[in-house]
């Protein structure tokens, strides 16, 4: 067996084992995605270079596939507030364009410290919970106006471009400071995660396609044989998961989720201090 065709068997792993933790969950399978993509390319292709932006870019370009079902799911159920959308979706996506332009700019070493921080950042909000969050913080009345929402749809778009997710571990908690009801809060994320996927992955797949970075079968920072292997696995995996999570505490699931993120942040920022 060639290492191509045993990489895929992997990718393929990674990919049923992320949209299973997704329908667990309720996160994006990005946070996963990430770090096995990562991690096998290193493995493949030891010359590469630029290996965290293909890693992101192609998470990135897998919730445009995964994403569209997830959004038509809540719409089905009318868990989507289409004035929301309207007020954050530009500046999300100018903010998911300006996250390619900013990760061509950066070491890729440096991206994966940032990734790995922001994961310890994220496994906190997790445990802490948006509800509990807002309780602290306290929630407004009103949604902010179009220019404030703007400028916060820039933040989440180009947090969650940098790190290769939907965005819905930031604009759910966003979302619940102003009152937004939480199943609506979920599905209006869903549709956000598309905002952030097809503009940042179409410009990490433009960014890229001037760098040489020795690893074949990619289209600028995007790796399509490791996309095309998730995306045949994931949303299957997910339903599972999901009906899973019916029938265990999601407290406690949450709690191990995050532990593992801790873990997975520890060993990355492991590999560039030591």
């Amino acid at each position: 067996m060639s290492l191509f065709v045993l990489s895929i068997i992997i990718y393929m792993v990674i990919g049923a084992f992320a949209g299973f933790l997704a329908g667990l969950f309720g996160v994006g399978g990005g946070i996963i995605l990430v770090p096995g993509f990562y991690y096998t390319l290193s493995w493949l292709y030891p010359e590469g270079s630029h290996l965290m932006q293909i890693s992101i870019g192609t998470a990135l370009a897998t919730i445009i596939i995964t994403g569209s079902s997830s959004v038509r799911a809540h719409a089905a159920r009318h868990n989507i507030r289409h004035d929301i959308i309207w007020k954050l979706g530009i500046g999300v996506a100018i903010g998911s364009l300006l996250s390619a332009v900013i990760a061509d700019s950066l070491p890729s070493e440096t991206l994966k410290s940032f990734f790995a921080i922001m994961i310890m950042l994220l496994a906190a909000l997790m445990v802490m919970g948006p509800e509990k969050l807002t309780q602290k913080i306290g929630r407004f009345d009103h949604f902010p106006n179009k220019i404030i929402s703007t400028i916060s749809g820039m933040i989440i778009g180009c947090l969650s471009g940098l790190m290769g997710i939907g965005g819905a571990t930031l604009s759910v908690p966003f979302m619940t400071l102003f009152r937004t009801e939480m199943r609506q809060a979920v599905g209006t994320a869903s549709a956000i995660g598309l905002f952030i996927a097809l503009p940042s992955a179409a410009g990490f797949m433009i960014t890229g396609l001037s760098e040489q970075t020795g690893i074949p079968h990619t289209i600028g920072y995007i790796y399509y044989p490791a996309w095309l292997a998730v995306i045949s696995c994931s949303m299957v995996t997910a339903i599972f998961g999901a009906r899973l999570a019916h029938h265990l505490d999601p407290k406690k699931l949450k709690r191990i989720f995050a532990g593992f993120m801790v873990l997975l942040a520890v060993s990355m920022l492991a590999d560039e201090l030591f």
